[in-house]
């Protein structure tokens, strides 16, 4: 089960790229919703594995809760933590707490928004993070603006370079999720579905105990489907899909249908187009560019017999998955 806890609405930030815009509410969770909030979810979860995220905002605006909250799941051996922060407010009490509950076995990934204001540093940052020690990059374009034809010819551009270096380093534990990411998406075929949000699989709680399918659409007074006292309202749910999707099929024709993200994540359609089945045509121009170079490094790295790659590859193979030529 995969839940969102917002620990705060507020940011001590005000990135511009932020699909959550930049006038955030001064909300911090209580420590008495903290409680229920992780008891709900104990609850809905029955004893099987819980993957809590704590969001917000920034989370560690609340810092007094957050230590609290480790405290209370430090010995819940099925419950998962995981934080996004921007980092700006860690101290020395924050991490003591992080390490009591996860034993020094931290996973850490450096997450960076690729805009056009910044597109032309694309390569030379990953490169920058791979220089500090950091093996795990969250690469995003920001798909919440409008990319024009130049600062798409340049993403190519960018993109043709972290390529190369890319497949000369996979072999050192590089990870980026541009790429790794999207492999099964590319090669396994299979039907497309939408994610699971709403479901009791997939939930966000807000920083008031507000209940809502996807991080996306919180605050948005048509996606909330309960809160924590009276659990997910499945009708409202059906409604509110009822009310926002487009009696079409979306994108019939397209070359790439059978993996864009538009395809699987309906909520990010419906902060771009107001329809959970309607692609965003800015997304589609991104989306062609990313497919385009993971398809490359795909076929170079599956023509060398990459041992990373072919390892992943046979895997699937083994396990019964129908894959696409490569």
């Amino acid at each position: 089960m995969e839940c969102i806890l917002f620990l705060a609405n507020d940011c001590n930030m005000q990135c511009k790229y932020c699909y959550e815009g930049t006038d955030k509410k001064e909300i911090l969770l209580s420590k008495e919703l903290m409680y229920k909030s992780i008891d709900f979810c104990k609850e809905l979860a029955n004893g099987k594995a819980i993957d809590l995220t704590l969001l917000g905002g920034e989370p560690l605006l609340n810092r007094s809760v957050f230590l609290l909250l480790m405290d209370y799941v430090l010995n819940c051996d099925n419950i998962n933590i995981s934080i996004t922060t921007n980092g700006t407010i860690w101290d020395e009490e924050i991490l003591a707490k992080i390490i009591e509950k996860l034993e020094n076995n931290i996973s850490f990934a450096a997450r960076m928004t690729v805009a056009k204001n910044t597109v032309c540093n694309f390569y030379d940052n990953v490169v920058y993070l791979y220089k500090m020690g950091i093996k795990h990059i969250n690469a995003a374009i920001n798909e919440f603006e409008e990319w024009d034809d130049f600062s798409l010819s340049i993403l190519d551009e960018q993109f043709s370079k972290l390529d190369e270096w890319y497949i000369n380093h996979i072999d050192e534990g590089v990870y980026i999720d541009l790429y790794d990411g999207r492999l099964g998406e590319i090669i396994v075929c299979r039907e497309r579905r939408f994610c699971s949000a709403g479901t009791k699989n997939h939930f966000v709680i807000d920083s008031k105990g507000v209940l809502y399918p996807c991080s996306y659409v919180v605050d948005d007074p048509a996606w909330v489907i309960g809160n924590v006292y009276t659990g997910i309202v499945e009708e409202r749910l059906k409604e509110a899909l009822r009310q926002h999707i487009v009696r079409k099929k979306a994108c019939p024709d397209c070359e790439i249908n059978y993996c864009c993200i538009s395809t699987r994540c309906g909520f990010k359609n419906y902060k771009l187009t107001g329809w959970i089945n309607e692609a965003n045509d800015n997304l589609c121009k991104l989306e062609k560019i990313v497919i385009k170079h993971d398809k490359y490094v795909y076929t170079t790295l599956f023509e060398g017999k990459n041992s990373r790659f072919m390892r992943t590859y046979d895997y699937l193979v083994k396990n019964g998955y129908q894959l696409r030529p490569i």
